[in-house]
């Protein structure tokens, strides 16, 4: 038992772990086809690729959604039948919590609910803006 157990153990040792299918390998034309999983994509983890060619790429594999790209993107990627899954603000280096900083984050999350009040369908904009409120009505 251990001896097998010992082959089997150096047969899948010479053989190197891989996180992704390389492109030669990956199957031509794949598509995501019964959409029971609703998967979108961080685009930002795709860079240097253009956000054009990640736009048609997620499309052409059946994403539904791209997050982590620059709102420059949103009415390419709203056009091509991608959602916009997540829409980023302020960042974490210059949060809320510090005081100097409240001005300028209340600024950009405001511009942030706007434009995803644009991009929402049943975004909850007075949702969102009595937490904003609250945030900082706590300091």
């Amino acid at each position: 038992m251990i001896k097998a157990s010992a082959v089997a153990a150096l047969a899948t040792a010479a053989v190197p772990a891989r996180a992704q299918t390389s492109r030669k390998a990956a199957t031509p034309g794949y598509r995501i086809s019964n959409k029971r999983i609703r998967q979108s994509i961080m685009g930002w983890t795709f860079n240097p690729m253009p956000t054009e060619e990640l736009i048609a790429t997620c499309v052409d594999i059946g994403l539904t959604g791209i997050e982590g790209i620059s709102p420059q993107f949103y009415p390419a990627a709203r056009k091509a039948g991608l959602e916009i899954s997540l829409v980023g603000s302020h960042g974490f280096a210059k949060g809320p919590n510090d005081p100097a900083n409240r001005c300028s984050t209340r600024f950009i999350c405001n511009n942030i609910f706007s434009l995803a009040r644009s991009l929402f369908t049943g975004f909850k904009t007075s949702i969102f803006c009595q937490y904003i409120n609250s945030i900082y009505s706590i300091y």
